[in-house]
């Protein structure tokens, strides 16, 4: 490969990573493999040798930072910064990583910096350890009080934590040496400071003790809901789901409800502009019904509270079946399904239609029954609210038909689709400017998008706790049974592509959504690969 391809790089990518580039010339055979090694710009720093923190680096080991090339200059929390001259070794980052259970932020320095900067880390270390004055190991701290107070206030000060950070979940992992703590905020799980083997069944038992689950047992699997008194006195919800793993060991997941928040929520729906009242259209008709879909995580069960709370709650008849119940709405009937008594949601459904209800949310659609039910129910005077699980809109057409459903059916009773994504926000206290490729342009604008002269990438501060990640924006993709589709849908020339291509001229598809939202800085762009399925037309030549 010629030297000249530095050349004809995107100055994005040639300027900061050149020097690195030019290492791996000889290497190199393509330019797309240039570009799989350098998927994002690679600014290179000077550092002067008195920013390396040495506590840090006797800590992990002079040894291990020579062989995973990497010197440690500051720690916050769990999130390790270090200069390395290969930030790009995915294999040698999760070895780091594997160290101390950290976050790891890479910065860029060149080959030649870092033998420096290593060559006086060694000397500075030998030269403290043979006069064998200070003490250049750097305590851990401990997040929590071990040993100053109950462990049931520990593990409640955990959970507090969770709360203010913002986290979904707690995942609480026991291994042979240590508890790994994880939250997971903004859908990405974020590794907490890890308790001592010492600590490790004081730790487990309180949790199990908190969540009223027996301490002797291990082997079994539990699901069970419990209620804490958080932050001053405020009472969340907890769903914890224990599963039993290799040894004695129990892994345990722990959901936080926070129905305080839905009930200051309001009724607030997510929708904008003719999203908004398209929706609010089909949550007033007297029948029919609404549909959301999406992935795990994606919104569907906050979007169905609040359009319930949205409805005339002392005026209609409002039943729920769910499985589980995730928040209790005062004047709202609901039935949690429990399979073990036969209370399944065809069951429940076919009893539920007898007690005179004018709006019924089925937590999920499953098996054919219930669609066939639930579609019954949207036929005859009710208002039907449910979910599937479907990568689009359009797709919950084949996923009915393949439930029993005919087309015919489909356009009788379906009111209304929602596919709804709820997409990483870059932090904008720290999000950095690329300048937009050629091939971006071309993918902004086959979308009929004005292409923006910058996209933005995830840097990391303490602001957003060095992920990069600051809340989440949620995307739609909407599908209305009005007339025109209703039409369409009996007739012969019905198919996906032509009921897309129809629907398409009112709104737009997930992947145009996502685009506006990196257009706009929010996102980004790699955000894209995840809705793109054409993603090899837009790759750079």
């Amino acid at each position: 490969m010629d030297a000249n391809i530095i050349e004809t790089l995107p100055k994005d990518l040639r300027i900061p990573a050149g020097d690195i580039i030019a290492r791996h010339l000889p290497a190199m055979e393509t330019y797309r493999e240039l570009c799989a090694l350098f998927p994002q710009p690679l600014p290179i720093i000077s550092i002067l040798p008195s920013r390396l923190d040495f506590g840090l680096i006797s800590k992990y080991g002079i040894d291990a930072c020579k062989e995973l090339n990497f010197l440690p200059i500051s720690k916050c929390d769990l999130y390790l910064t270090a200069v390395s001259p290969t930030p790009w070794d995915q294999y040698k980052l999760s070895r780091i990583r594997a160290l101390n259970y950290d976050s790891v932020r890479l910065v860029t320095v060149t080959d030649e910096a870092f033998r420096n900067l290593l060559d006086f880390a060694e000397k500075r270390i030998s030269t403290v350890r043979n006069n064998n004055t200070g003490n250049i190991s750097a305590p851990i701290l401990d997040s929590y009080a071990w040993g100053r107070e109950p462990a049931i206030g520990i593990a409640k000060k955990m959970f507090g934590n969770a709360l203010k950070m913002g986290a979904s979940d707690v995942h609480i992992e026991p291994q042979e040496d240590k508890v790994v703590v994880k939250f997971r905020i903004n859908g990405a799980l974020v590794i907490q400071e890890p308790v001592h083997r010492a600590f490790k069944k004081e730790f487990i038992d309180a949790i199990k003790d908190l969540a009223t689950l027996p301490l002797n047992e291990t082997k079994n699997l539990a699901d069970c809901r419990f209620s804490l008194s958080l932050d001053g006195g405020r009472v969340v919800d907890f769903r914890v789901a224990k599963l039993p793993i290799s040894g004695e060991y129990e892994n345990f997941v722990f959901r936080l409800l926070d129905s305080e928040k839905i009930l200051r929520n309001n009724g607030a729906l997510p929708f904008r502009g003719k999203l908004l009242a398209d929706f609010e259209s089909a949550l007033n008709a007297e029948s029919g019904m609404i549909i959301l879909t999406g992935p795990t995580g994606s919104g569907k069960t906050t979007t169905l509270y609040s359009a319930l709370m949205r409805l005339d709650l002392s005026g209609l008849n409002v039943r729920t079946i769910e499985d589980p119940i995730e928040y209790r709405i005062p004047k709202v009937v609901q039935t949690q399904i429990d399979t073990k008594n036969n209370v399944t949601f065809s069951r429940t459904l076919r009893s539920m239609l007898r007690a005179d209800p004018d709006v019924i949310m089925v937590g999920e659609i499953r098996d054919a029954e219930t669609a066939e039910l639930a579609v019954g129910a949207a036929n005859t005077g009710h208002l039907v609210l449910t979910t599937l699980h479907t990568r689009s809109a359009i797709g919950v057409i084949p996923r009915l038909m393949d439930l029993g459903l005919s087309k015919g059916d489909i356009q009788e009773a379906v009111t209304l689709v929602v596919s709804q994504r709820l997409l990483p926000k870059l932090c904008n206290s720290c999000k950095v400017p690329v300048r937009t490729t050629d091939a971006q342009k071309k993918h902004f604008e086959f979308y009929k998008i004005t292409p923006p002269e910058f996209v933005y990438r995830e840097l990391g501060c303490p602001d957003c706790n060095s992920t990069g990640i600051s809340g989440r924006v949620a995307v739609f993709e909407f599908l209305r049974f009005d007339s025109a589709m209703k039409d369409l849908m009996v007739s012969e020339r019905a198919t996906l592509d032509s009921i897309a291509e129809l629907n398409f001229k009112q709104y737009n598809p997930l992947v145009k959504e996502v685009l506006l939202q990196i257009a706009k800085g929010e996102v980004a762009y790699d955000e894209i690969r995840n809705y793109e399925t054409k993603m090899h037309e837009f790759l750079d030549a």
